[in-house]
């Protein structure tokens, strides 16, 4: 990844080093530079996801919950010290605190799996919910910037978690920047 950013900003020095009128070149450089932004927060953020999956699981816990109405229940293995507050559409307007099980196969649905609806919009995850009582309990997915398949769970939806006093991390899935 750091040859793709050398490789954008000699990129950026050899366009810059053409006479070109000064509204070109500026032009120029603002597109390089935009380039050059992306490439450098893809980087920073694959290097927070490496760090992030190189942690130890040796906080992970074992955690059940369910929807409102209990029709379906759901197990997870979470370290809850990674919980985030996403910001993409559907989770600002749930005010969704989710946490990944990951592997995904950490993750199981223990009953109701036949109770479960599906919300897909985008291409990034598949929104299920319990088609009693509406509440979104989990999303599946795959982001490869986020390591690939994941399963995000609903912490809200968890037995006996309390988030007060807990650091959050924010996610910015408003803007894909995962």
């Amino acid at each position: 990844m750091e040859t793709k950013i050398e490789e954008k900003l000699e990129h950026k020095e050899d366009v810059t080093q053409h006479q070109e009128p000064a509204s070109k070149k500026r032009r120029i450089d603002d597109d390089t530079s935009s380039e050059t932004k992306k490439v450098e927060d893809k980087v920073e953020t694959e290097q927070k996801h490496t760090e992030h999956a190189a942690a130890s699981t040796e906080s992970s816990k074992i955690y059940q919950g369910s929807c409102h109405c209990k029709a379906v229940k759901i197990e997870a293995s979470l370290d809850l010290s990674k919980t985030g507050l996403c910001n993409c559409s559907i989770c600002y307007k749930q005010n969704r605190y989710s946490c990944s099980a990951s592997p995904a196969s950490s993750f199981t649905v223990l009953q109701g799996e036949e109770q479960l609806g599906v919300y897909s919009f985008g291409k990034v995850a598949k929104h299920n919910f319990c088609k009693v009582c509406g509440i979104g309990l989990f999303s599946k997915g795959n982001v490869p910037e986020m390591g690939g398949e994941f399963v995000s769970i609903n912490v809200h939806c968890l037995d006996d978690v309390d988030l007060s006093g807990k650091s959050v991390a924010v996610l910015d899935g408003k803007n894909d920047t995962w």
